[in-house]
């Protein structure tokens, strides 16, 4: 049976949820492993691994990952993603999807802010 956990809210301004089989905090890393789903400032995100450093915002997801920002302008499946969340920058791996009305398909994808 899915274990579903609610971790924290951090602020007004930012909140964080993160549902998965296992969470833990390490240091200033959230690491969220096994069914990951999760909200993450203006994204959600699903993958079998994150990990989410609550100081920088980074955010590093592995295994079958999906990302939509929650504007519904991004959309991507692909097997590694990083983005910061400070920057609105990051990459992903092995993406297929869409920006806007632009479809794409690539080995790397980077995002600009």
């Amino acid at each position: 049976m899915l274990l579903l956990l609610f971790l924290l809210a951090l602020s007004v301004s930012f909140s964080l949820e993160v549902f998965a089989n296992r969470v833990e905090k390490v240091g200033r890393e959230l690491i969220a492993q096994g069914e990951v789903e999760g909200y993450y400032d203006n994204y959600y995100i699903k993958a079998n691994y994150t990990r989410y450093h609550l100081d920088t915002k980074e955010l590093y997801a592995e295994g079958d990952v999906y990302i939509r920002s929650l504007d519904n302008r991004l959309e991507v499946k692909g097997s590694k993603a990083w983005i910061n969340l400070n920057t609105d920058v990051g990459y992903f791996i092995d993406a297929d999807g869409r920006f806007e009305r632009f479809y794409l398909s690539a080995k790397r994808v980077d995002k600009d802010g």
